[in-house]
């Protein structure tokens, strides 16, 4: 059965917030309801988001799931990643935790907390860190995970999610202040006292 999702609005922070809301029978509040979370710069309507609620609906199952904004107010679509934003894994927190209250207000009893992708990596964050006694299961889909190790040729953050590619080297004997990020946030290159926000100190 073809069931239709209606959007649901909030307002949170000074940003529309959107959410794709497929509630199953007169009495969905007493079974699972699945709170479904994207992926990196993705959206609660990407078609894998949507075939999972129609799955859902056909086994009896109610699903809300929700567009973070990534700092844009009424967000739909896919994210331009050649647009600046400074939107943290935070503040997808705090989203997670406003659509989980809305939930609670109109009567869910029981959530199945659901993350495809980095959505699966900040759906666990929020599990460990914000948990809340309506969270009855976490289910997470392909989540992206990283590893951070070192060994005898260098110290390495590891995206194992992504054929375990090492995005970030530092390799031993590697000069004091390499790297340094300041506590305003000014980044040094071969420098603890960066005079701008990106300084590089050349020898």
């Amino acid at each position: 059965v073809q069931l239709r999702a209606d959007e649901v609005s909030l307002d949170h922070a000074g940003l529309k917030l959107n959410a794709s809301w497929k509630p199953v029978g007169d009495e969905w509040q007493s079974g699972p309801v699945l709170l479904m979370t994207h992926g990196t710069l993705a959206h609660g309507r990407m078609e894998i988001m949507e075939t999972l609620q129609q799955l859902f609906a056909d086994a009896g199952l109610s699903s809300l799931s929700i567009t973070l904004s990534l700092g844009q107010s009424d967000r739909h679509g896919m994210y331009d990643c050649a647009t600046l934003h400074a939107h943290k894994h935070t503040d997808a927190l705090d989203e997670i935790g406003v659509w989980l209250k809305w939930l609670k207000e109109q009567g869910a009893e029981q959530v199945v907390l659901l993350g495809h992708s980095r959505g699966g990596n900040q759906t666990a964050w929020f599990a460990v860190e914000r948990d809340d006694p309506v969270i009855h299961k976490v289910v997470l889909i392909a989540p992206q995970t990283w590893d951070v190790a070192g060994n005898e040729t260098n110290f390495f953050v590891r995206d194992v999610s992504n054929g375990s590619t090492l995005p970030f080297r530092i390799r031993p004997a590697a000069p004091t202040s390499s790297i340094f990020i300041d506590v305003d946030g000014a980044v040094g290159l071969g420098t603890s006292s960066p005079d701008e926000d990106f300084h590089i100190k050349t020898s």
